[in-house]
């Protein structure tokens, strides 16, 4: 669980970003809970790659919108959006980011039973990497609410981390008195 803005997503993108450009054959994946969310997402990945010096940059393989693939290195980043509940069965994945996974498949009927599919899927295919879930709220019922309170409960497998707002100083104001 996490507040807003405190750069969680930025975060896991930079970590994603630089293991498929400077390792080979390491596939990352990030899904978002939106097309316009998933686009932004994108835009952040390849703004990294625009911005690192043209020495140390990668070539990339230029066929989709929603990845990275470095050719010779035989690696790729791809940013989607969750909606297929097959999505990573039969891959193998080293990195996994979910976010605002509380929001993923809004508009199912029997959303919490697929976003348990899925990430059953996504993690057998990281099974020896690293998955890491984000999300601010959304109220106090569904997947994402059950799985937190389990986690801090010490009766999952999932490690709970909370990211308050009030640990980013630029988002205090000083005590007036």
């Amino acid at each position: 669980p996490k507040s807003r803005r405190v750069g969680v997503t930025t975060l896991e993108q930079a970590m994603s970003f630089a293991l498929c450009a400077n390792r080979r054959g390491q596939y990352a994946v990030t899904l978002s809970d939106s097309r316009e969310k998933t686009a932004r997402i994108f835009e952040m990945a390849t703004l990294f790659y625009d911005r690192l010096d043209p020495a140390l940059r990668p070539k990339r393989k230029v066929e989709s919108s929603k990845s990275l693939h470095f050719h010779d290195l035989g690696s790729q980043f791809f940013i989607g959006t969750a909606g297929s509940i097959a999505f990573g069965r039969g891959d193998t994945l080293q990195r996994v980011h979910g976010s605002e996974v509380a929001y993923w498949l809004a508009n199912r009927r029997d959303k919490e039973n697929e976003v348990e599919q899925l990430l059953a899927g996504l993690t057998e295919a990281c099974s020896h990497g690293e998955v890491t879930l984000e999300s601010t709220s959304n109220g106090n019922s569904g997947w994402w609410y059950e799985a937190c309170t389990a986690a801090v409960s010490g009766s999952s497998e999932w490690s709970a981390i909370f990211v308050p707002w009030f640990k980013d100083l630029s988002l205090r104001l000083p005590l007036v008195e």
